[in-house]
């Protein structure tokens, strides 16, 4: 008993060895398989086994000879066990073509548990959609339980309003201007900070100059702005402007001073004179008149700016595009490009044409074939009196994680538009890990067939807010070395080998079972026994 103790003990040495030795056969993949499989695996598993059945033979349950058969037989099953193990391990690093290192950034929590960083566009391209072909290794390459989740946070969100008011006044001024009063409607309105006004008018053809003061006893004045210019210009070009902008201001009576409010503009028709000696004409004579014109004002507008801090907002960051396209055809424009397939939300187009109100149609495409239509939508650019109306920008009702996209901007009879370019606005995805920062970590990604992970400690993780974590930076994108290794066996999938090896050892071990009943009952028998 003591021996098969002593035998017990170095062979249970040799199979911790052999185990500790796995992960490297993983990270090494195939190549080195069968090398240190033959070595380690016959080494470490026949010490234990040899001690196991040295004890029996002490105590006399088998003879030599079926101690010999049964050794045999137990420890194929069992390396056929260990090459499958090792194989999926190899496997599992082999199945990511990508890495990317993960650099623990300056400045970072030093006591945070959990790490996090953002998703690169080239993750992004890599990553299937459900985001599963992802995992976090750490530097003996352990997987390291993660969170793939909407970055979200802290924004700014600025609106206009526009401020009810009376007019209190009226009045001309020497030099061919007006004085206009108004007061705010609201007590509550006196203390918001107005930043702009808008005078409406029907008049065409003219060029003003605004200045306003303010007060909050209509005694004492102060400057806002002045000789700020209001114009149109429709004789020559479709160009309007009756807004002025000035500082955000906080008072209860405004004053707005316009200058050259009459206008002498000259009128469309000619008048010929035409002088005659001796029956023929001497000479003739073409002269313009003028017309008095005033500036009528239909309405004032005062507007404000009011800026709200929104919590648990949506984070968005500008994404790159590639193979832009314009494009005329058919009465429509056509603007195609491609992308890294991160999850796009708004599409804003540059568009220089003044004036337009257009149907768009949003398509999505895998290989720049087969197209499917995502969203119908507007663009437009109105300018009124009370200001201009510009929706540039497609906001999308959902992200969209397209290779390619194509918009089709329905024309009809209109001049096609002149789009100059186009920008993309997307998600920005992180990605959340328990983590230790005396370790090392790294992203691989990009498999083909591999399930969704699901880790106990996710819970945990979706409840951890981003400020609180140890900020990460994804390093550039490099081929994983366990791939790379493992190249030469791509023609065959993961799933495929991994049946295959099970197969292989559920008729191993059901074979040595039955080999190995027949052998106990011939021991039970007295055969074995001496």
């Amino acid at each position: 008993m003591g021996g098969m103790g002593g035998m017990g003990l170095m062979g249970l040495m040799g199979f911790m060895g052999l185990m500790g030795f796995m992960g490297f056969m993983g990270f090494m993949g195939l190549m080195g398989l069968m090398g240190l499989m033959g070595w380690m695996g016959w080494m470490g598993w026949m010490g234990w086994m040899e001690s196991i059945f040295a004890g029996f033979f002490r105590l006399g349950l088998v003879d030599g000879y079926e101690r010999e058969v049964m050794m045999k037989k137990t420890v194929t099953a069992l390396l056929s066990l260990l090459l499958a193990s090792t194989l999926y391990a190899a496997m599992q690093l082999g199945d990511y073509p990508y890495t990317q290192a993960l650099e623990l950034q300056a400045g970072s929590n030093t006591t945070a548990r959990f790490g996090s960083f953002v998703v690169t566009e080239a993750l992004f391209n890599q990553l299937n959609p459900q985001m599963s072909n992802l995992r976090v290794m750490d530097r003996a390459d352990v997987e390291t339980p993660f969170l793939t989740r909407v970055k979200k946070g802290e924004r700014i969100v600025t609106q206009e309003r526009s401020v009810p008011f009376e007019k209190l006044s009226f009045k001309k001024l020497p030099e061919n201007q007006i004085e206009v009063v108004v007061q705010n409607r609201e007590e509550r309105n006196f203390k918001k900070l107005l930043q702009s006004i808008v005078l409406s008018s029907d008049i065409k053809n003219f060029e003003k100059h605004v200045t306003l003061y303010c007060s909050d006893d209509q005694q004492n004045w102060r400057l806002i702005a002045e000789r700020k210019p209001i114009f149109d210009y429709s004789q020559y070009i479709d160009i309007r402007n009756n807004r002025v902008n000035f500082a955000p201001t906080a008072a209860r009576y405004f004053k707005i001073i316009i200058s050259n409010i009459t206008e002498k503009q000259e009128s469309p028709f000619t008048t010929l004179t035409r002088e005659t000696r001796g029956g023929q004409e001497f000479s003739a004579v073409e002269s313009s008149s003028f017309t008095r014109a005033d500036f009528h004002i239909n309405d004032i507008y005062l507007y404000e700016r009011i800026s709200t801090l929104v919590k648990d907002r949506v984070l968005k960051q500008p994404c790159t595009l590639s193979d832009l396209k314009i494009t005329t055809e058919d009465k429509s424009t056509l603007v195609t490009f491609s992308t890294a397939k991160a999850p796009v939300v708004g599409i804003t187009l540059s568009i220089t044409t003044p004036y337009y109100h257009r149907r768009a149609v949003v398509e999505t495409s895998a290989d720049n074939r087969s197209w499917s239509s995502a969203h119908v939508c507007t663009v437009s650019s109105v300018t009124t009196d009370a200001g201009s109306n510009e929706q540039r920008t497609i906001q999308l009702p959902r992200p969209l994680r397209a290779a390619h996209y194509r918009i089709t901007i329905q024309n009809q009879d209109s001049p096609a538009l002149e789009i100059t370019g186009v920008e993309l606005e997307a998600e920005t995805h992180e990605v959340l890990f328990y983590c230790d920062q005396a370790n090392s970590y790294r992203v691989i990604y990009g498999a083909v067939e591999v399930d969704q992970p699901i880790y106990d400690i996710g819970v945990v993780l979706s409840q951890t807010k981003s400020e609180t974590t140890a900020a990460y930076l994804a390093g550039p994108q490099q081929t994983n070395p366990s791939y790379a290794a493992r190249s030469n066996w791509n023609f065959l999938s993961r799933r495929t080998i991994m049946t295959i090896a099970v197969i292989l050892m559920i008729a191993v071990l059901g074979w040595v079972i039955v080999k190995t009943a027949g052998s106990i009952e011939k021991i039970e028998g007295g055969e074995g026994i001496d």
